[in-house]
């Protein structure tokens, strides 16, 4: 599914670790959401589950029946240091689970980041039970306008976000009922991105430079698991369907359930 070695992942695992919480935990609040409805025995995939931020939240939550799948065997070892020490851990590049396995599969900054998403997303569908949930997060197609504008170079060995009627049409064709989309940012200089990097190749008036600097990066508790769950907890959805912050946000959530 993934023509980039694992290796390639591994090499990068260190800075993935390192970013700020504060600079994903509304990520993690967006995918979690629709899972709340479920009950604590429910069987949950993370498709993608990193160094386990979100695994741990959903432990935190109650949840116990987790799965954690991951291509980079580095990301891994700090699920192992960090828990949650329920989750079974796959470390492939594939989806290696049977069918309708899972009450819910979520994936958080995933999708754009697989050679092949529309393939993984009828993989991660396959692998959801009848009536259950999948949960997606994704950059939003701002990034691909300022990658080519040269004003954005990805650490990553895959970077293409994807237009996001394009992945809800992949979504329609497997089946997937679409229960919500929409935009978010995770901090206040997120706001506007795609305008201020546009801005920035030009001569900053003094306005201008106090509007790029007016937006500091928020304080949150040193415990990562409560700072992902107050965000949840705060995380209010768009309404059912808003293709266009899909596209101009920092980022966007798709939830679907499968008929």
């Amino acid at each position: 599914m993934n023509r980039v070695l694992p290796q390639a992942w591994n090499q990068v695992a260190e800075a993935l670790n390192c970013i700020p919480l504060a600079r994903e935990r509304v990520r993690y609040a967006a995918a979690v959401k629709p899972l709340l409805a479920l009950p604590k025995t429910a069987r949950i995939l993370e498709a993608g589950c990193g160094s386990g931020r979100l695994l741990r939240a959903l432990a935190a939550l109650g949840y116990h029946r987790l799965v954690g799948l991951e291509i980079s065997f580095e990301r891994l070892r700090e699920v192992v240091r960090l828990g949650p020490s329920c989750a079974r851990l796959v470390c492939s590049s594939e989806v290696p689970f049977e069918s309708e396995a899972f009450d819910a599969v979520v994936s958080a900054g995933v999708i754009e980041h697989v050679n092949d998403p529309a393939r993984w997303l009828a993989e991660l569908e396959r692998v959801v039970r009848s009536g259950g949930v999948l949960s997606i997060t994704s950059d939003t197609y701002m990034w691909r306008w300022l990658s080519r504008l040269g004003l954005y170079r990805s650490i990553q060995p895959i970077d293409r976000p994807i237009w996001s009627s394009t992945l809800i049409r992949w979504a329609q064709h497997l089946g997937l009922e679409i229960l919500g989309c929409g935009g978010f940012t995770n901090t206040a200089d997120q706001r506007g991105y795609f305008l201020k990097k546009i801005l920035s190749l030009i001569p900053r008036t003094a306005f201008l430079q106090r509007w790029f600097n007016k937006a500091t990066m928020p304080d949150i508790p040193l415990d990562e698991t409560e700072a992902i769950l107050d965000s949840v907890r705060d995380f209010n959805a768009l309404p059912k369907s808003n293709l266009w912050s899909c596209i101009w946000s920092y980022e966007c959530y798709y939830w679907f359930r499968k008929g």
